[in-house]
């Protein structure tokens, strides 16, 4: 819609749209008889949406395929520590063993194989001799720093409190980081959008000055 109006511009003067504005002008006019194919397309896309979104069985097939790809990846796998490290001092805090803790907060991640595969880690370190701080940081769950916490609080009788503190700081980050995703979304699609908006403008009026400099001179 804008470059066409550049062109008459440009054909007032007696030339012709060149370079990268000629190849951007043909591409725009390119687009336009295909335009509702695309549209068309774009309906397709929405209506399969709307349709997983309200067949629970397709809803639940596309949730089972993204969570065993990236159910335990990346700001998913800081909620899924979060997650985990919670079940288990809720059931430390009952009362419950630890072994029986690993095995109630496994169920939890079970739905994530990824993590599920962890926590199964984590109970056989554990089973197997091992320290439980130390096995949840050998797994990804806690830091080494936090590992250590949680041994002197298991030492001093403390561990489940100090496990529900844990788990309230793994839960603020994991928030945190999502929210810094989040809000990195908006300012980059407008800087994309003033980047792709400036050139486009930059091909079409530079050589217009030229031309208008020349025909000045």
């Amino acid at each position: 819609k804008v470059l066409p109006v550049f062109e008459s511009v440009y054909a007032s003067l007696g030339v012709s749209m060149t370079g990268a504005a000629g190849v951007l002008l043909a591409f725009g006019q390119g687009l336009g008889p295909i335009l509702p194919v695309l549209l068309g397309m774009l309906a397709v896309g929405i209506a399969a949406g709307v349709a997983v979104w309200r067949k629970p069985a397709l809803r639940e097939s596309v949730k089972v395929r993204f969570l065993g790809k990236f159910g335990d990846r990346g700001i998913l796998r800081n909620f899924n520590n979060a997650r985990f490290v919670r079940s288990l001092a809720l059931g430390l805090g009952s009362g419950l063993p630890a072994e029986k803790g690993l095995e109630l907060a496994q169920e939890l991640l079970s739905d994530i194989p990824e993590g599920a595969e962890r926590c199964a880690a984590c109970a056989k370190a554990f089973q197997s001799g091992g320290d439980l701080a130390e096995a949840m940081a050998k797994t990804g769950f806690l830091t080494p720093a936090r590992s250590r916490m949680l041994r002197l609080g298991l030492r001093s009788g403390s561990g489940d409190q100090v496990l529900a503190d844990l788990a309230n700081t793994l839960m603020e980050e994991a928030e945190a980081v999502l929210d810094a995703a989040v809000g990195r979304i908006e300012p980059a699609m407008v800087t994309v959008c003033s980047v792709l908006v400036g050139g486009i403008l930059l091909t079409v009026m530079l050589p217009l000055i030229d031309i208008l400099s020349a025909l000045g001179g």
